[in-house]
């Protein structure tokens, strides 16, 4: 278990997740949180989303989360702020009511994540500050392609 903002497993201790489940004590009553993993494909259960206390991952079977959902509705203005770090690729950083986390090729297993929730500034008290625009990060995936390199054997 851990609090808010902080990282199982993370970017200096990956570890394979194999489930998680989010708890919210003081949680306003009018949001509904839901949240969801994803297994490798073909697998039962994967993407079924669940509510708020409830474990999403396997149990004794050693099966790799290779993707997060994270849902957040109701009144308040709360949004999801969440990191994952999946096997052999850069540490993703998303934010929004919707959140979805997988690697690049949605199939490297989940060995890092940390989840909050923020409450945004009402409307009228945002103030935004001069600075020269840049393209939010959100829950875009970007796909990466690699050439196939030249297969030599060395025989020896």
């Amino acid at each position: 278990m851990v609090g808010p903002n902080a990282w199982i497993a993370g970017p200096t201790a990956p570890s394979r997740i194999e489930g998680i489940a989010l708890e919210w004590q003081e949680k306003p009553a009018h949001l509904d949180i839901r949240y969801a993993v994803q297994f490798p494909i073909g697998q039962a259960g994967s993407g079924k989303m669940v509510s708020l206390g409830t474990y999403a991952g396997t149990r004794g079977r050693a099966l790799p989360i290779t993707g997060v959902v994270l849902q957040i509705s109701g009144a308040g203005g709360f949004e999801f702020v969440a990191e994952a770090t999946f096997l052999n690729a850069p540490t993703l950083r998303a934010r929004g009511k919707r959140v979805v986390l997988s690697g690049p090729t949605s199939r490297e297993p989940l060995v890092g994540i940390r989840i909050g929730v923020n409450q945004l500034a009402a409307p009228d008290n945002v103030i935004v500050p001069a600075q020269p625009s840049r393209k939010p990060v959100g829950s875009s995936r970007v796909r990466v392609f690699r050439s196939r390199a030249r297969q030599e054997s060395s025989i020896g």
